[in-house]
């Protein structure tokens, strides 16, 4: 895993140095570079705190692609956010605030200058990746108003009816309550 790491690291100087020669007036520090991303996702890239955060689990199954790929992208991001980002105006001429494109044509000039193609996804397989999620509970409620109509609730919509934060009824039962039963 450490070689993993340095490997990243080395990719995220490489395409710092390619972004100091494209960009000389501008002082790109080196970011603030994380492994502990979950999921599916690959890498992810954070302007405003200057960080990167990398999924380890897909860097192991696909580490050539990861970081000739994965790894720019990201660094991408941040030139796009350093470079385009923060001397544009966040708003139109008419006070409007203008909608950022995470990969729009500054990002693809930032992913030209790093000399990869502009991919915005990646197709590796996830299946090791995924996070595995506890099923969530369920609770079974019924119609009062004597039809024997039952329905299901998750836990958060539960949690509503039970402190009144929510009355929820049954459509088409004339407004009659709901009562719990028991959880599934």
């Amino acid at each position: 895993m450490k070689h993993l790491k340095e490997l990243i690291v080395a990719k995220v100087h490489e395409c710092l140095d390619k972004a100091h020669a494209r960009w000389p007036h501008e002082t790109f520090r080196f970011p603030n570079v994380r492994f502990d991303k979950r999921g599916t996702v690959a890498g992810t890239a954070n302007g405003a705190k200057w960080e990167l955060n990398f999924n380890m689990v897909l860097c192991a199954e696909n580490t050539e692609h990861f970081v000739a790929q994965t790894v720019p992208h990201e660094v991408a991001h941040l030139l796009d956010h350093q470079v385009y980002d923060s001397h544009a105006p966040r708003y139109d001429r008419l006070g409007r605030r203008k909608r950022r494109q995470p990969h729009g044509p500054n990002w693809k000039r930032c992913m030209a200058v790093l000399g990869v193609p502009a991919d915005r996804c990646h197709d590796y397989d996830v299946s090791n990746a995924k996070v595995k999620r506890r099923k969530q509970k369920s609770y079974e409620y019924e119609c009062t108003c004597g039809c024997g109509t039952r329905a299901t609730m998750g836990a958060v919509r539960h949690n509503k009816q039970l402190t009144g934060r929510a009355n929820y009824k049954l459509s088409g039962h004339g407004g009659a309550a709901i009562k719990f039963i028991r959880e599934v």
